[in-house]
């Protein structure tokens, strides 16, 4: 018996280009994306992630995209390199933590 994973894996591609809004923009590929508030253990807790001293936030990035059959939320998993660059664009627009934004995805 094994697990089977549906979930669709979004990248950013190197010709898009992606806005947020606090509304649902309309037409195009949206995601409705978070960065939502986490805590680790009791103890000493590092302020820079490990491979190069860059400073981190104390968030999770999650994602999720209305499904074009189904027409509900489901859950959308995101590349490494795609969840560092949304997370980074979200912290330096001041974007607040624990609330839904929508993410507008177009191609330049």
């Amino acid at each position: 018996m094994g697990v089977r994973l549906d979930l669709e894996m979004f990248a950013l591609r190197d010709n898009e280009r992606f806005q947020f809004y606090d509304e649902h923009p309309g037409d195009g590929r949206v995601l409705a994306v978070m960065a939502r508030s986490v805590s680790m253990p009791e103890g000493a807790k590092s302020k820079e992630r490990a491979c190069d001293g860059a400073p981190v936030e104390a968030a999770a990035i999650l994602a999720c995209e209305i499904g074009a059959a189904s027409g509900e939320w489901h859950w959308v998993q995101i590349s490494p390199t795609s969840k560092e660059v949304i997370g980074d664009r979200m912290f330096d627009n001041g974007l607040e933590k624990d609330r839904w934004y929508f993410m507008l995805v177009t191609s330049a």
